[in-house]
């Protein structure tokens, strides 16, 4: 009976039952936006799942920090037992901002989650997607602009719009040599280029072109880990 159990769960598998891709990660990793416009099938969940062939179930969610996806890990993603989990986060837990009513801002005296708090977090995040089998691909937060709304915001006058953001980003790099997960460094790839402007024009979020670059970068470096 049990040796009949285990053929008919192995066929299953067989039978078009393929474990999903996981995107976790923030309003980037939604990518569903209209300013900058950016649809469904134009996000770089969606790209890499076309051109892999592979479904791509997108768990991104706007204004997510660490914590929140700690909180919602389990019913999210682990509960959909995936074969792969491509986890992009960090510009909301390197905020120095909170938003107001009516579009305003208040300025925070440090970010939103303090940087020692998001590597720990990552890394239980990190643990626990691997420990279940699956690979993991952690991508480092895209570079932001002085078109960002909250630009004039007490930090970001005093320092580079990216000094926030930039120390995050490394904490994914460790995060990412001593868990093995395959590394995307969107972060490095964008800051020091000239163009990549282009590819954020509300100063935060991708555009369209912006979500391609994503997704070439994440398929030249980690399609093994997605096939």
């Amino acid at each position: 009976m049990i040796a009949l159990l285990l053929w008919l769960a192995a066929a299953g598998a067989a039978f078009g039952q393929v474990r999903p891709i996981v995107a976790l990660g923030d309003s980037v990793t939604l990518g569903v936006r209209r300013s900058p416009r950016v649809t469904a099938s134009q996000r770089f969940s969606n790209l890499i799942g076309a051109r892999l062939g592979r479904t791509v179930i997108n768990a991104g969610v706007g204004g997510d920090t660490t914590r929140e996806l700690l909180a919602r890990l389990d019913g999210d993603v682990l509960n959909r037992k995936p074969r792969a989990v491509m986890v992009m986060v960090g510009l909301n837990d390197a905020s120095w901002v909170e938003a107001a009513a009516g579009g305003g801002y208040v300025d925070r005296d440090a970010p939103r989650v303090p940087l020692a708090e998001f590597e720990a977090n990552l890394t239980q995040i990190a643990r626990r997607i691997q420990s279940t089998g699956a690979k993991l691909v952690l991508l480092t937060p895209n570079p932001m602009t002085r078109r960002y709304r909250y630009q004039r915001a007490r930090f970001y006058q005093d320092n580079d719009i990216n000094d926030g953001v930039a120390p995050y980003a490394e904490a994914v790099r460790r995060v990412s040599r001593l868990s093995g997960a395959c590394t995307v460094d969107v972060f490095g790839a964008w800051v020091y280029r000239r163009a990549h402007t282009r590819w954020i024009p509300d100063g935060l979020h991708p555009n369209a072109a912006g979500h391609r670059l994503i997704a070439d970068l994440v398929l030249a470096r980690c399609r093994p880990a997605l096939r």
